[in-house]
């Protein structure tokens, strides 16, 4: 079967999708993965095809992971970052599925629905935090917390009358131009494509998030995504001389974070690590920004796979602007997993965006 996996994000969203489409391939189906531009390289040399998105994917991190970008404003950095590029991006999603006989997708809303749907195919949505209504918890970017179940059942309604209402605006004329009617603004996810329902598939585990009672049947919970092959990686000798040198050191990693003054960040961690008495590996992240005053207990790197490093470790967080606690990492669908399997402690500060539910999860 020819597959089209879509994924418009950073290196959290695109790894995961490289395993999935490496365990695809390997049962005899042809694999294409559609992402931004920077990732064709690692994609390419898992032995898939590589289809590439408009857009700047730094840029709109950048935006959409900007401190206080919760509720209506994260929607609104998120409309600024596609105003420009939405025809192209249109464009790229249908000749990326062309040919396809089922696309995998990540969250954007209902746009990759309407993919499956001019070409009646088959689509499968996997989801890496939960955006299905439930008494549970909150939309993960929801302003506000802890208010009880009835915000936890109206955040969502709000979410996707917000998330509808854009895809209203962009999506209305295109599929008018492709013979196909509108979709109707909703309160909650529409998983019905041509009368065919669309399974989604969490990359949870339900030991960390119990399965919400009132989820739907096509909604599933697979488990982390775990790389079971040997980690292949021999680590550059200042960062195995710094780890044989002392007391294990914390990890603080931030990931394809570039947005706030990661200058800044980087001297408050330097202090933070100096008042602690700790030493630590920092990874700063896609804005690589050192502190400016150097330190012997901190070794900053650029990118370091976590199933090696951190049985390493004292203990791991990831946090502002994009906070700790990513679903996903680079050899698993979670980097909270990937600390909890290597028996090591971890925490969580929360950040932008749907980040903020795996700072309190």
């Amino acid at each position: 079967m020819k597959i089209t996996m879509i994924t418009l994000g950073s290196t959290g969203d695109v790894r995961p999708y490289m395993l999935l489409g490496r365990e695809l391939h390997e049962r005899g189906h042809e694999v294409t993965i559609a992402a931004f531009a920077p990732f064709q390289g690692m994609i390419e040399e898992a032995g898939m095809s590589f289809y590439p998105i408009s857009g700047d994917v730094v840029d709109m991190m950048g935006r959409l992971l900007q401190p206080d970008a919760v509720g209506v404003r994260y929607l609104k950095e998120f409309e600024k970052g596609i105003r420009d590029i939405a025809p192209m991006l249109l464009d790229d999603l249908l000749h990326c599925a062309e040919g396809a006989e089922a696309i995998v997708c990540t969250f954007f809303g209902s746009m990759f629905y309407s993919i499956a749907e001019k070409y009646d195919i088959p689509c499968i949505q996997t989801q890496y935090f939960p955006m299905d209504p439930c008494k549970d918890m909150p939309i993960s970017s929801a302003p506000f917390r802890k208010l009880g179940k009835w915000w936890n059942v109206l955040s969502y309604r709000i979410g996707y009358l917000l998330i509808s209402a854009l895809e209203h605006r962009y999506l209305s004329d295109w599929r008018k131009e492709n013979d196909m009617a509108k979709r109707r603004v909703r309160l909650r996810p529409d998983y019905d494509v041509l009368g065919k329902q669309v399974p989604v598939i969490y990359a949870m585990s339900p030991t960390l998030v119990p399965r919400p009672e009132d989820w739907a049947g096509n909604i599933h919970m697979s488990g982390f995504w775990w790389d079971e092959r040997p980690v292949d990686y021999t680590p550059d000798p200042a960062l195995a001389e710094f780890l044989r040198a002392g007391d294990e050191p914390v990890y603080i990693g931030f990931g394809s974070m570039v947005s706030g003054d990661m200058g800044e960040l980087a001297e408050i961690i330097r202090q933070a690590v100096k008042l602690s008495g700790v030493r630590a590996v920092v990874a700063l992240g896609w804005g690589q920004q050192e502190a400016k005053t150097k330190d012997a207990n901190i070794f900053y790197v650029k990118s370091v796979p976590h199933d090696w490093l951190f049985p390493h470790m004292a203990g791991a967080a990831r946090g502002r602007p994009r906070p700790a606690c990513a679903m996903r990492c680079r050899r698993s669908s979670c980097r909270l997993g990937a600390i909890s399997r290597s028996g090591r402690s971890g925490c969580t500060l929360p950040g932008a965006g749907r980040k903020r539910f795996r700072a309190i999860s």
